[in-house]
């Protein structure tokens, strides 16, 4: 296993006038691509909220086009103030999407290549997979894979960037740059398997928190999602240093950690029990030896 990369948090006020002010300056188009789950009711709340929001489902003229209500939709953030602002609100709480930037007059195109987008084939398997790119959980993980370079033209094309808020780490993440790549994707695209085992990695506090069972998994999803992964962090950190990189531990670990509090780490009975365990004991011996 290796631990999700660590970044200090920032404040989301910041981001906010960040992309109002990106936005503002009018030299590029915005648009906003939403993740089917950002709302039980999407796309009807983008109605509620502006009588003609212009939104499509990226789905759509595809091959998925029977459900495209189920995938990310694409709308336009100028011209839209009640749909950005609903955004901007909720964009802390859960992962919503990304706003794509764009050339004045490329939104065909952009439409069309990150349509290609939304499957790939990961390493040598013909196979095709959904590819999330627009979860911002997704993204930041695209952004810390070292190759990244390697397929950037391929995966942007002529989107020029891609901002979104992480809101585990509450981090801006920014993808892209700004520069149209002249590449236009015509298929599936064929992306290293190495990307899709770090975007695995790098969610893996993300999954915990949404899979883990029993009454420990519901306090982790009813925290506010920071507090949760910032739990998550500390429990990979404690792990990690007494030699349990695995997935199981850590999932165990944040286990404990919501049931006895995130300071479970701290109290001396439990470093020195972590110190001294027997080099075969798994995470879950070694803590239930002390009875807690």
């Amino acid at each position: 296993m290796t631990l999700p990369s660590l970044n200090p948090p920032q404040l989301l006020a910041d981001w906010h006038t960040d992309m109002r002010l990106l936005m503002a300056r009018q030299e590029h188009e915005f648009y906003w691509i939403l993740d089917a789950c950002a709302h039980p009711d999407l796309p009807g709340i983008l109605w509620d909220l502006d009588e003609d929001p212009q939104a499509l489902p990226l789905y759509m003229n595809t091959w998925q086009e029977d459900v495209a209500e189920s995938g990310p939709w694409i709308l336009p953030a100028g011209g839209h103030d009640a749909v950005s602002a609903w955004i901007f609100s909720q964009c802390g709480k859960r992962p919503l999407g990304c706003l794509a930037e764009i050339a004045p007059g490329a939104y065909d195109e952009v439409f069309e290549h990150l349509q290609w987008q939304l499957e790939c084939r990961p390493g040598d398997d013909n196979e095709t997979a959904l590819f999330r790119w627009y979860d911002p959980r997704i993204l930041y993980g695209m952004t810390t894979w070292p190759d990244l370079p390697g397929i950037l033209p391929r995966f942007m094309g002529p989107t020029l960037r891609l901002h979104a808020w992480e809101p585990g780490r509450c981090v801006p993440v920014v993808c892209g740059s700004g520069q149209d790549t002249g590449y236009r994707s015509e298929d599936t695209e064929t992306y290293p398997y190495s990307l899709i085992e770090h975007i695995w990695n790098e969610v893996m506090i993300h999954t915990i928190i949404g899979t883990l069972g029993l009454s420990q998994g519901q306090t982790l999803r009813e925290m506010p999602l920071p507090e949760a992964y910032a739990l998550g962090e500390r429990a990979a950190l404690a792990i990690s240093a007494a030699g349990y990189d695995d997935r199981r531990s850590l999932a165990y670990a944040m286990s404990v950690s919501a049931r006895r509090g995130p300071g479970i780490w701290d109290e001396p009975e439990v470093r020195a029990a972590l110190a001294e365990r027997p080099a075969n004991a798994s995470l879950m011996e070694v803590i239930e030896e002390l009875d807690l």
